[in-house]
């Protein structure tokens, strides 16, 4: 759990009178945290990224850590190493987590996922992550982007004003009087095209497929109007229910209300999805909300149902709760506790690699910024676009793993190696 920092023009004996440590995870976290990683920003060198055997990707200032040294000391007759806690609380380190993670309580972060491999963007603005067990993040190491579970748009009306929602009356009449759900929206032909592909995807369960055609309607559409295109997305994102799809939902949902706050299946899929999500009580104030917005569904079927299903969660996570009771949350430090409560969500998320066989496998940026690669379980390495996050290409580049995966700093070409004894290049050709 130690990162240390040499100075190559100075000598170095091993003798651990040396002061070198730049950081210990061991003083604020309990466990047996285990640094993987390690990144430097080009840009920024005394920005450096850690990845560890938990879900967290670490970003230090090296500028506000002074080097400590390495302590032993026997506990239980076996030798301890620790240093000082070195680590001011504000402003020298930063998390960043996939929100639907960071926000579960008593998350075993340890005996799940790690991250395996951490890398900046060559222009220094953006952080990738290779989570094992799940997938790729995208974060941008500017942002405050917090998880999101439950923000509901106010409702706009036609005079300008900002209905409240103080009363059930007021938003009963603001909403028969100014405001009604938006029109469907006429797409140009090729986002049309898209929809349609899209819808019969999802309707012969083929979810991978439905949410690729909806991710390019989206992205031609330009975000204008096509609120549809989010809810759809978001469904076949909990129909396929793949690690952070259902998060990947309700940021959808958040995104359909906020460009037609008065969507009302936006807002029960949302509801549905914080109850999948076990966000029960956030599901409970959506679906109030929903109804008292919109008091005519107060006995739809969907409604009645999912207010049933509610009622049944809520029993069993009094059940688990009771089960928990005798375990400890006294995991870590009170510091180590607010950084994770400030974790930055993701920006972008690719999927489709497997990555759970190894915890060195690798994911870069490739041509600039335009492409995503990363290794696979499967033997294969995978490209992803930058801009839509749907798989580019893929190509069988070991007979059992892909680990490594590093372009080249100057020229458009790839390494890859693996289990083979092979180290691969690979360049594009011209048809």
């Amino acid at each position: 759990g130690m990162v240390l920092q040499h100075d190559l023009r100075q000598q170095h004996g091993c003798d651990r009178q040396d002061a070198n440590v730049l950081i210990d995870l061991k003083n604020n976290i309990i466990g047996i945290p285990e640094v993987k990683c390690i990144a430097i920003n080009p840009l920024r060198p005394e920005m450096m990224a850690i990845g560890t055997n938990d879900i967290y990707t670490r970003v230090y200032d090296r500028r506000m850590i002074s080097l400590t040294r390495v302590r032993q000391y026997e506990v239980n007759q076996e030798t301890v190493s620790n240093s000082e806690d070195n680590i001011p609380r504000d402003g020298c380190v930063k998390y960043f987590c996939p929100g639907y993670l960071g926000s579960k309580e008593g998350y075993n972060q340890y005996n799940q996922k790690a991250t395996t491999y951490v890398t900046f963007s060559p222009d220094g603005t953006e952080l990738l992550t290779n989570l094992g067990s799940d997938h790729i993040y995208l974060y941008d190491i500017n942002s405050t982007r917090l998880p999101v579970f439950l923000q509901l748009p106010k409702l706009p009306t036609t005079n300008g004003t900002v209905a409240n929602g103080a009363s059930s009356d007021d938003s009963t009449a603001k909403l028969g009087t100014h405001g009604r759900e938006k029109t469907k929206h006429k797409f140009p032909p090729d986002v049309e095209l898209l929809k349609k592909e899209g819808n019969a995807c999802l309707e012969k369960n083929q979810f991978l497929n439905a949410i690729q055609n909806y991710t390019l309607a989206i992205k031609k559409a330009n975000g204008k109007d096509c609120a549809i295109l989010y809810l759809n997305r978001a469904t076949a994102l909990m129909k396929r229910n793949w690690y952070g799809d259902v998060y990947a939902a309700i940021r959808d949902c958040h995104t359909a209300l906020a460009l037609d706050p008065y969507y009302v299946k936006a807002h029960f899929r949302l509801a549905r999805a914080l109850l999948k999500q076990g966000n029960v009580m956030d599901s409970v104030t959506c679906l109030e909300e929903l109804i008292r917005r919109f008091p005519s569904y107060a006995k739809n079927p969907g409604v009645l149902m999912l207010d049933k299903d509610i009622v049944i969660e809520i029993e069993k996570q009094r059940v688990r709760a009771i089960e928990r009771t005798q375990m400890s949350n006294e995991v870590e430090s009170e510091k180590e506790r607010y950084w994770r409560s400030n974790a930055v969500d993701y920006e972008d998320r690719f999927v489709g690699h497997c990555n759970t066989k190894t915890d060195i496998k690798e994911a870069n940026y490739f041509g600039d910024k335009h492409y995503i690669v990363a290794g696979s379980d499967d033997g294969n390495f995978f490209v992803w676009n930058r801009k839509n996050g749907i798989i580019s290409s893929i190509y069988h580049a070991d007979e059992l793993i892909v680990n490594c995966v590093q372009p080249h700093p100057y020229i458009c070409l790839l390494a890859t190696s693996g289990i083979d004894h092979e180290v691969r290049l690979w360049s594009p050709q011209s048809p």
